[in-house]
């Protein structure tokens, strides 16, 4: 044989050898066969799940991903994910090539749960009870009535209190009492409010805590049925030096911050005092020792209230003139650093200005009602002022689920909001039926992918693409055809609302078969 008939044979026996591999390759692809299980996540916007990938083979043989392939693990366990889609793979740790075919695995989470709106004022209450028809929105749609035990003990009369029992559709409480307060007297406040014809789901304590005190608020007098009402401990933000979590804060034993984390866990949760002269002047660091009281109470897995309250604190700069737009800006605010709380309370005290009219002109007035009027419609939305098309169409979808591997289908999503006064960071769900390997499927804004947002309902336009008035926000949803042969048929419906937690104003669906 010739050295150049050698050489050819060689060549022609590598390349022979080189396709064989890889036809193995690709045959072995179907044959790496896994089970996958999975733990939900507990809490909404939560980090606890779990995928467990189980293989026939040695564990330690394999590398795992969850992600498609970008990135790869020794391990075949997956902790603290969020709620979402994972596209899991595994492959032979001595042939990388042999890589398992796709299995999509959906990890879910509890629906999301709107805050809840409490309303009160303390010096202005006989404006409100003189005046039902200038705050016939709030009492018809605030989820409660906020009273604090100054109120209780030297303003509100039984009468006074029986009245505003039968103004408000939602006949529920929240108690705010206070160290300096009686255990005798928080049975009177309980007795009061029910007498009156309110049930009490919620109290807090303010200036300390103590056990006695907390389980007193929480189990005496229980209506007929009634679980153990919530008592959360009561903080201004103010004095914390700007993040809970840390030992800065401005006041002495024992009402150091780690004394208040000590409280809040033992307790439901924490609550906030609320002055917007504070917030507008930003009075040591409130609106992040504010958000991190919101984020401390989340991380424990309990409630947390924040107030919005007119008093100007002495706050140069800031009067109750302003208090509308303050507090418009403390809720976004809240929205857009991630902590929103569980309850808002709408409270007036020590402030000279007006509790109606809720509205002027169908606009929000600047009122201690006129900010619960913005607030409700904020979360509950303006009736018919939020839409959204997809592929410039507000009607069903047929996708054609015969098209070729590789094909991408683009449609750009449009929410529009026609408000002229009202803004919303409104969400955007989608659910799926017969979930399959055959499509890749991606949400798009601008550049980043909010695909798991979207498919565990956690998605919001919030913070620069929050809806203001008369706005507009786009994103883009992209399905591309893969090479499985698994069924091409599914179903996806999306649904828009004003808020998270808020039942859907919209929905459309896109139906692939």
């Amino acid at each position: 044989m010739t050295e150049f008939s050698f050489l050819r044979n060689m060549r022609i026996f590598i390349i022979v050898g080189v396709l064989m591999l890889s036809l193995g390759a690709c045959q072995s692809s179907q044959d790496i066969e896994f089970e996958v299980e999975t733990d939900d996540v507990s809490t909404f916007r939560g980090s606890d799940g779990k995928i467990v990938v189980k293989t026939k083979g040695i564990s330690n043989s394999f590398e795992y991903s969850i992600d498609n392939g970008e990135t790869w693990s020794n391990s075949n366990t997956f902790k603290s994910l969020s709620a979402g889609l994972y596209r899991i793979k595994i492959r032979n740790k001595g042939l990388p090539r042999k890589t398992s075919q796709v299995k999509y695995v959906m990890l879910s989470q509890p629906e999301a749960k709107r805050p809840e709106v409490y309303v009160g004022v303390a010096d202005q209450r006989l404006e409100q009870l003189n005046n039902p028809d200038k705050w016939k929105f709030v009492r018809e749609n605030a989820d409660g009535f906020y009273i604090n035990f100054i109120m209780l003990d030297s303003i509100y009369s039984q009468k006074d209190l029986n009245k505003f029992a039968e103004l408000f559709t939602n006949k529920n409480a929240f108690i705010e009492s206070d160290m300096n307060s009686t255990m005798k007297k928080e049975q009177g406040y309980i007795d009061r409010l029910h007498k009156a014809g309110f049930r009490i789901p919620y109290t807090s304590l303010n200036y300390g805590w103590e056990k006695s005190r907390h389980d007193n608020l929480k189990t005496y007098n229980l209506l007929a049925g009634q679980e153990p009402r919530l008592c959360l401990v009561q903080q201004g933000p103010w004095c914390i030096g700007g993040d809970i979590t840390k030992d800065e804060g401005i006041l002495p034993e024992p009402y150091t911050n780690a004394n208040y984390r000590s409280w809040i866990e033992q307790a439901d949760g924490a609550s906030t005092d609320g002055p917007m002269g504070f917030w507008y002047s930003d009075e040591n660091s409130m609106k992040s020792g504010s958000y991190s009281m919101v984020k401390f109470a989340r991380s424990l897995g309990k409630k947390s209230l924040v107030m919005i309250c007119p008093y100007h604190a002495d706050v140069k700069g800031y009067n109750p003139n302003m208090y509308l737009e303050v507090g418009m800006q403390c809720v976004r605010e809240h929205e857009d650093n991630d902590a929103e709380p569980d309850i808002w309370s709408v409270f007036e005290y020590a402030t000279s200005i007006a509790a109606v009219p809720e509205e002027k002109d169908g606009k929000p007035f600047n009122s201690t009602t006129g900010m619960a009027y913005y607030l409700i419609n904020h979360i509950l939305g303006v009736p018919d002022t939020l839409s959204f098309t997809v592929g410039n169409t507000d009607k069903d979808i047929q996708l054609d689920a015969s098209v070729n591997p590789g094909t991408m289908l683009s449609y750009e999503i449009e929410v529009k909001n026609t408000s002229d006064w009202c803004d919303y960071a409104a969400g955007l769900k989608a659910n799926i039926e017969d979930l399959t390997e055959a499509w890749d499927i991606r949400f798009m804004q601008g550049d980043k992918d909010v695909t798991n947002l979207v498919l565990s309902g956690s998605f919001q336009f919030y913070k620069e693409h929050r809806l203001n008035p008369q706005s507009t926000q786009k994103l883009t949803l992209v399905f591309t055809r893969t090479n499985t042969s698994k069924s091409t048929n599914f179903t996806m419906e999306l649904f828009l609302s004003t808020h998270l937690g808020v039942e859907g104003v919209q929905s459309i669906k896109i139906i692939a078969k």
